[in-house]
């Protein structure tokens, strides 16, 4: 599911990480902890055109992971980072340039590296997050015998804030989190090869992201937890300014997302 180089990155900035924990940390044998989640996404998305009418949607569950590792910092301060990979194929409704009607399949992979910040002075209260990192997207709209083949590949920036809280529930601990992620200095390159053109380089609008988590353990197994998490997450981006490719103007629409994510959860500390 995770390919070598992105284990590597997380490896690599896993170990910067606590290398920083060990020069701040306050405790003699600060905790650390580490999960791996395992499940599904749900995956909505549209684009519309400059008349706000729908153009294209994209609707489907994928197979979805995260690894992830957080430690001490200093005093009231917790580090963070993971990679969450969700990746399938899902039903593509559209239409052609010439406004035909247009189903297929396309084929999916989104990639999310994070890494931040929680401060938490007070656990009566809620924490606040502060993380930023990288995701791509890598869209894969199959040919059938209205269209070509189109091979989409998107990159943004991100910075992210939110607040997080443990509410007591059931003699556990029930883990709330909402916040705001814009998406910054994003750029796709789309392959219009099975159209008799090059590659065109599009700089993409600035995205908006807000989503809701939670996660509740269910039981303990020897010196690890199991548990399970939700996430919804809303996206909107504006479209973009025109790109060429060859003698072909084109742009991204303007588009929306909902995902709901549900993960099969282990943590485990030392």
């Amino acid at each position: 599911m995770f390919s070598c180089a992105v284990v590597r990155s997380v490896i690599l900035l896993s170990a910067f990480l606590l290398v920083i924990e060990s020069a701040f940390a306050d405790q003699a044998s600060p905790a650390v902890s580490v999960t791996l989640g395992f499940g599904l996404k749900r995956m909505a998305y549209r684009e519309y055109d400059m008349n706000g009418t729908e153009v294209d949607r994209e609707v489907g569950w994928l197979k979805s992971g995260l690894a992830g590792i957080q430690g001490t910092l200093v005093d009231d301060w917790r580090w963070f980072a993971d990679f969450e990979r969700s990746y399938d194929s899902v039903q593509y409704i559209g239409q052609s340039q010439s406004g035909i009607p247009s189903e297929t399949t396309t084929d999916e992979n989104f990639r999310t590296l994070r890494a931040g910040v929680i401060w938490n002075p007070d656990e009566a209260l809620p924490g606040i997050l502060l993380a930023g990192g990288k995701t791509n997207w890598q869209r894969m709209i199959r040919a059938n015998s209205i269209t070509g083949a189109l091979d989409e590949y998107y990159r943004w920036y991100f910075v992210s804030a939110g607040l997080q809280y443990d509410f007591p529930l059931a003699g556990r601990a029930l883990h709330l989190g909402a916040g705001y992620t814009r998406l910054i200095h994003g750029d796709m390159q789309v392959d219009f090869s099975d159209y008799g053109y090059g590659k065109a380089d599009i700089d993409l609008a600035t995205g908006h992201e807000w989503w809701f988590e939670a996660a509740y353990p269910l039981f303990t197994l020897a010196d690890s937890v199991i548990g399970i998490s939700y996430q919804y997450t809303y996206e909107y981006a504006d479209r973009s300014d025109y790109a060429s490719a060859g003698t072909l103007t084109v742009y991204e629409p303007e588009s929306q997302s909902r995902t709901h994510r549900y993960l099969l959860e282990w943590q485990t500390s030392f």
